[in-house]
């Protein structure tokens, strides 16, 4: 059974994660990426989070390159989160 607090990370984490993709596409003009889900594990440490890219033929050229910024979007999303994320 899925607990609330899960459920209320997993939302905050796309929210985040959608305005951080947003940000970084105005930048490429003419992709869109939407966060369509995330789940968190248990014990918050991996977060799988599902990507929609448009148009379709640039799929794998933003794959490379959100792959290549790996680091500095769970820099940027860890910011955003550090004070809603509390223990």
């Amino acid at each position: 059974m899925e607990s609330t607090r899960k459920n209320k990370i997993d939302r905050l984490v796309q929210k985040e994660l959608s305005d951080i993709f947003q940000k970084f596409t105005k930048t490429l003009g003419g992709v869109l990426i939407s966060v369509t889900s995330v789940s968190v594990s248990a014990d918050l440490s991996i977060a799988r989070v599902r990507l929609s890219i448009f148009p379709a033929d640039k799929k794998d050229e933003m794959l490379q390159t959100i792959k290549k910024s790996a680091k500095s979007l769970r820099y940027d999303l860890s910011q955003r989160t550090k004070n809603q994320l509390r223990q």
